[in-house]
């Protein structure tokens, strides 16, 4: 078994190692060039994107399919991109990768077509382990865009050199980003990819920043002070990596200068801000996890709740990012109401520590580009087209999803959640934020409840806590309901929420016995003597809870919100915003209130309740920042007063309350003058602009004019083009007519002796397989006793002269084997046809011919009808010396009775001989002899005809000279 017969039987794999080639113009050589010089037993997969006419099925995996061993195909809808192979893009259509899967839309039909920046796009948001982006010969700018992403997520940037590519357009374009690692001439480039692949090589970080982890973990220090973030909790080197990225945009040369553009450049903080929060989704991110999603998790819930007399489902989507993911899920969840028949309350709380992030999620607009991987009647239902082209959620979808800024590290996980959903968040965390933030998700789960990862994250050591509904998809569902967190969840941090933790990145030294009972402890007493209580902040909006509070906070339709004063009652929430106001201009005093149950109907207290607010102290601040809302539920026999000593007087805080109010709006409304006045003013200068703009905007129609009529001249090439692949179609498949029906083995060889082509009746020679073109004809095993098949081979190749030999198989067969080099138009180098025609029968006529020629007497043999098939040398020789004709001599093409017919009218002895030799034929015989006289002039002679017949029809006739020999009595007196 060869080398390559045990490659082609290794079980594939998934790629978690993709090459990525954009081409255009000129590419397919560029493309040749690359796969004939790559290595094909590379555990990676090489896909192919290059400008196709929509309208034009492409043949370039044939093409390149001659160029290398890997498996060469057209990319399908959903294809599973295994390592090994090659995918080539399919005309009319855009090619993304998600999830390890290829998705094909529909190309465009209006706009500017870049396919390589789309599928570049997606490779880096894909979370592969190895991405390499190669932008090979083409016109235009496509794949310029996309290599920034891919830069971006840690990829290989490669880029054909300008001065070996047909075009230099696409690699000149390419080159001027600055984020190439490479530039080399397509063979070399493809030497560098093995060598990547091999030795899983990371692209090099930048020079200007130390690799020593100390060095690292100080300098994004200092970029979490400026940028006001907790990324002690990230992965160093994930970090790392985009930090070089804004290095790089920026063009600076060192880190420390560009800190320094960071403190002065309030823009470039929050490029980098956006840079470290890691915004990756997509719409269904991975459809066959969130179909199965919907089977296992959501559809059973529905039957379930639709038991309940106000049924609800209830989901957290964390770190959703620009909103794709609450959307979906909020669509694949109507989806499930609608067919199962059960209408539910459905509330998805979609959160996410970027604020930017959330503002383009809350507005529900979206470009089309982001849509394409989305079912056409899924869009329509739940999205409306808006003017530029984008689509905007239908307020129905929108009012199940509350976004709203949250810290799953640091704020209150949701309560009550039959679903969480957590995607490619926690796998750029540190091991323990990893656990504690399944922790925070474990605890808003109800009893049952559902966990939904990405695919490349687990539970950790919390997979105990749970049950597995998909080991693929990463489900899992709670046993039970996890009452406690760990004591650094529930133990306040002060200054948690106000910036940047003031703590090392360093992990945190081993806690001794002592300490690490301190936690248990701690929970135990604030459970038996705290009353439940709330942390908020100045903004009363809650850090915090102690206990279980739901019963004294009532959540209202529409966006969530942590406002403590809109989860309250309504009555109790205009006292308790007062003594929010009062407690923190104090700070110093607790505030408190005690109301009945008359007070207000909402409350859920059948007895009265005490409202206590403790101001936080705060270091070094000049008032509390952070208050503690404690509810006391008091026995109802006590008489209390309705405010205790301590309490101010509800009305006058109102009123100074009130005032304070009225002097801020009065404030707002001469902001809002100025600002009205500056929007006169820089209107003004837009209205300017706008003429500036309409003056550029017709020197475009000129140029778009121009355009025009050059992409008229290269439609005319382009129909030019296609005839002529018409015609080449056309002779090729002559060809292939050709070679079927002379039935002959023939094997087309390059100039390097690899197989280019066979036809199917080589087979019977060489054991070859479709999959075999583009490998060395001697690597073939063959049935020919030709040692020297590789000597003859290269002689021909050299001397460029036709061989011809025949040589003998080992199935007993005699082939005549002619190597035929010849010179192709296109390419400088010649090629071959070997050729092969079996002469097997010719040599067992060649051995016949022998035998009889050994016989002493004149023998001929006729087939049925008496033509003459074949004559020895002794009747050649008789006849050549006694006046015989030439075709009587050799035999051709003469009818031996119509012979003896016409000497019969004078001769006896040809009419005896006639008569003999017909009634054999007929079978009315078994042989026929006769001696008759045959004298010359100079002596006299007698021979002896004798005539047998053949099995397979006519018969064998022989002329024996026997003057000198004795005769018979009979016969001699005949004679």
């Amino acid at each position: 078994m060869t080398d390559s017969d045990a490659a082609d039987r290794r079980p594939a794999r998934l790629a978690d190692r993709i090459v990525a080639l954009g081409a255009s113009a000129g590419g397919l050589e560029a493309l040749d060039r690359f796969f004939t010089d790559i290595d094909p037993d590379l555990p990676a997969a090489f896909i192919v994107i290059q400008h196709l006419a929509p309208s034009h099925k492409t043949m370039m995996d044939t093409l390149l399919g001659r160029h290398t061993r890997m498996p060469v195909k057209v990319a399908a809808e959903g294809d599973t991109v295994m390592a090994g192979q090659v995918y080539v893009i399919p005309a009319g259509v855009t090619m993304t990768l998600v999830d390890s899967r290829l998705h094909l839309a529909p190309r465009p039909t209006q706009g500017v077509n870049h396919p390589i920046d789309e599928f570049f796009h997606s490779l880096a948001h894909s979370g592969c382990e190895q991405m390499i982006g190669l932008v090979l010969s083409g016109t235009g700018s496509d794949g310029s865009e996309g290599l920034q992403s891919l830069a971006e997520a840690g990829g290989w940037i490669l880029v054909q050199n300008p001065a070996s590519a047909s075009f230099d357009g696409m690699p000149l374009n390419a080159l001027a980003t600055g984020l190439a690692h490479q530039s080399d001439t397509p063979e070399k480039l493809a030497h560098f990819v093995s060598e990547i692949i091999r030795e899983r090589r990371a692209p090099p970080l930048l020079k200007t920043i130390s690799a020593d982890e100390p060095s690292i973990e100080k300098t994004l220090e200092r970029v979490a002070v400026q940028l006001g973030l907790e990324l002690s909790s990230y992965k160093p080197h994930t970090l790392l990596r985009r930090l070089e990225r804004r290095v790089l945009a920026t063009a600076r040369h060192d880190i420390e200068s560009y800190l320094t553009l960071l403190e002065e450049s309030p823009e470039e903080a929050a490029n980098l801000r956006r840079e470290m929060m890691i915004p990756v989704t997509a719409f269904f991110r991975d459809r066959e996890a969130f179909e199965a999603l919907v089977q296992k998790v959501m559809r059973p819930l529905l039957l379930q709740r639709a038991q309940d007399s106000q049924p609800r489902l209830r989901m957290w989507s964390v770190g959703c990012s620009t909103g794709q993911e609450p959307y979906s899920l909020a669509i694949l969840a109507l989806e499930a109401m609608r067919e199962l028949g059960i209408e539910a309350e459905l509330k998805i709380f979609a959160s996410d520590v970027e604020q930017s992030y959330l503002s383009v999620a809350s507005a529900g607009r979206y470009p089309a580009r982001l849509l394409q991987q989305m079912p056409v009647e899924l869009r329509n239902r739940y999205f409306t087209p808006v003017e530029d082209g984008g689509f905007q959620v239908t307020p129905r979808l929108r009012r199940a999803i509350v976004f709203s800024r949250h810290d799953v590290l640091n704020d209150p996980p949701f309560l009550h959640l039959d679903l969480v959903v957590c995607r490619n968040m926690i796998i750029y965390l540190r091991p323990a934020p990893q656990e504690r933030a399944i922790r925070r998700m474990l605890f808003g789960l109800v009893s049952g409840g559902a966990l939904f990862l990405g695919g490349s994250e687990t539970p950790g050591k919390l997979a105990s806590l749970m049950d597995t509904v998909c080991a693929r998809n990463k489900i899992y569902r709670m046993r039970g309901q996890l009452r406690h967190l760990a004591s650094e969840d529930v133990l306040l941090v002060p200054g948690r929420h106000t910036g940047v933790r003031e703590r090392r990145l360093e992990a945190p030294a081993p806690l001794s016995d002592a300490t690490t009972s301190v936690g248990p402890a701690a929970g135990c007493l604030i459970g038996a003597y705290v009353p439940p209580s709330v942390v908020i902040d100045g903004n009363r909006e809650i850090r915090h809870v102690f206990g279980d509070v739901y019963p004294y906070l009532k959540f209202r339709a529409g966006d969530a919100s942590l406002d403590l004063v809109q989860l309250l009652p309504e009555r109790t929430a205009a006292v308790v915003s007062t003594l929010i106001f009062s407690a923190l201009r104090d700070g110093k005093e607790p505030k408190s209130v005690i109301l009945h149950p008359a007070d207000d109907d909402e409350m859920a207290a059948d007895r009265p309740l005490r409202i206590l607010l403790r101001p936080v102290p705060a270091n070094g601040q000049n008032g509390p920042t952070q208050l503690i809302v404690s509810f006391e539920t008091l026995p109802a026999a006590e008489g209390i007063p309705p405010l205790p000593v301590g309490a101010d007087d509800i009305a006058t805080l109102s009123a100074h309350r009130t005032a304070e109010l009225e002097t801020e709006l009065a404030r707002v409304r001469d902001t809002l003058r100025k600002t009205i006045e500056e929007l006169g003013s820089a209107n003004e200068e837009l209205q300017a602009s706008n003429e500036e703009l309409m003056a550029s905007n017709e020197e475009l129609q000129s140029t778009n004019e121009e355009l025009q009529s050059v992409n008229e001249e290269l439609h005319t090439v382009n129909a030019e083009l296609q005839e002529k692949i018409v015609q080449l179609n056309e002779a090729y498949a002559d060809l292939e007519g050709l070679s079927r029906a002379a039935r002959i083995p023939l094997v087309f060889l390059d100039a390097h002796g690899r197989i280019t082509r066979f036809s199917s009746q080589a087979t019977e020679i060489f054991r070859l397989r479709e999959q075999d073109a583009g490998r060395p004809l001697t690597d073939i095993n063959h049935s020919l006793d030709m040692p020297e098949l590789e000597d003859r081979i290269a002689e021909a190749m050299d001397t460029q002269q036709t061989i011809q030999q025949e040589v003998s198989g080992r199935d007993g067969r005699t082939w005549l084997v002619t190597l035929q080099p010849f010179a192709t138009r296109s390419r400088e180098e010649s090629r071959m046809v070997m050729s092969f025609i079996d002469i097997s029968t010719i040599q067992a006529m060649r051995y016949l011919q022998s035998v009889i020629d050994a016989a002493p007497q004149n023998m001929a043999v006729l087939d049925a009808e008496g033509n003459i098939r074949m004559v020895n040398a002794a009747w050649q020789s008789f006849a050549n010396a006694n006046g015989g004709t030439k075709a009587l001599a050799n035999g051709q093409k003469l009818n031996y009775l119509d012979t003896l017919r016409e000497a019969a009218r004078s001769d006896g002895e040809a009419a005896q001989a006639l008569a003999g030799l017909e009634e054999m034929l007929d079978g009315k015989r078994a042989n026929f002899s006769f001696i008759y006289p045959c004298h010359s002039a100079t002596e006299r002679r007698w021979f002896m005809m004798h005539a047998s017949p053949l099995r397979e029809g006519g018969c064998v006739v022989t002329h024996l000279n026997i003057t000198n020999m004795a005769l018979p009595k009979g016969e001699e007196s005949e004679a």
